[in-house]
């Protein structure tokens, strides 16, 4: 979408509010849980879900909490009003002398029209941006599961949490690429031994064509995987169905050929096919 354009209403939770002493030790629980918790996938190195490091997690509410108590001598979070408790929720969003910057404060602290909407943590997973598409479908479902456990233990107004990243629509993306890929090997192939029945005018050579047809892709992609380690994505799935193209030209040759040819001159004709 072109940036400007609107993208649909988001619909918030009307139940959501970050003030309640249970709602904002919520918060701060998903933010300690989410530095230890595991991902027991290859691609997350280490194991962990999030890097172990100070900057791959950000969580504004502990921050927010000290610049409260320093602004605000006897008070805390805890034990202050709810119009304090928003009033400095805003001049801490727009504060640049924080640690968090004020672009990261806008982006994790979502006021719209004056009233707390949404609040957002902000993490970098282990996963490598590089991995393969089931790969990092299966590290999403990682931060689902987590996120859904948190969910369950929170209180009200704070258990709708989902997990969201730029990187998820690329997977869905390329899933549903793969998907089509899959797809057209059930189109293509019936096609394939139908046109093959068509230019040799034989049943049993156009049965031996769609299965030359079948390993030589199996044989393609099969090699890339077993020995290249590479599973498949966007660029394997527009080559398998390039490969299955080449591969019913070559072969669709070598049969047209191999019929027109009288008794006896059958292999010349394959050599003259080749």
């Amino acid at each position: 979408a072109r940036l400007g354009v609107p993208r649909g209403e988001p619909v918030f939770d009307d139940a959501f509010d970050l003030f309640p002493a249970a709602s904002q030790d919520a918060y701060i629980s998903v933010c300690n849980a989410a530095r230890t918790h595991r991902c027991d996938k290859p691609v997350c190195q280490p194991q962990l879900l999030v890097y172990p490091t100070g900057d791959a997690l950000k969580c504004f509410l502990p921050e927010f909490q000290a610049w409260f108590a320093t602004r605000n001598p006897g008070r805390s979070t805890y034990n202050c009003t709810r119009r304090q408790f928003m009033d400095e929720l805003a001049l801490y969003r727009n504060d640049t002398s924080t640690g968090l910057s004020s672009a990261t404060k806008s982006e994790m602290i979502g006021f719209i029209d004056g009233d707390l909407k949404y609040v957002s943590i902000h993490i970098a997973a282990t996963a490598r941006i590089d991995a393969a598409t089931v790969d990092m479908a299966e590290v999403r479902s990682v931060f689902d599961g987590f996120i859904f456990g948190q969910n369950d233990v929170n209180p009200p107004g704070m258990n709708n949490a989902f997990a969201a990243s730029g990187t998820w629509v690329w997977v869905e993306a390329e899933l549903g690429t793969v998907s089509g890929f899959y797809s057209g090997l059930m189109i293509v192939f019936p096609v394939a031994f139908f046109v093959l029945i068509l230019a040799t005018s034989n049943i049993i050579l156009a049965l031996y064509a769609i299965i030359s047809i079948g390993l030589i892709v199996a044989g393609v992609l099969g090699f890339i995987q077993e020995y290249l380690g590479w599973s498949l994505g966007v660029a394997e799935a527009i080559a398998g169905i390039i490969v299955i193209g080449f591969s019913v030209d070559y072969v669709i040759h070598l049969g047209h050929m191999y019929v027109e040819a009288g008794l006896g001159q059958q292999a010349i004709s394959g050599f003259e096919g080749l």
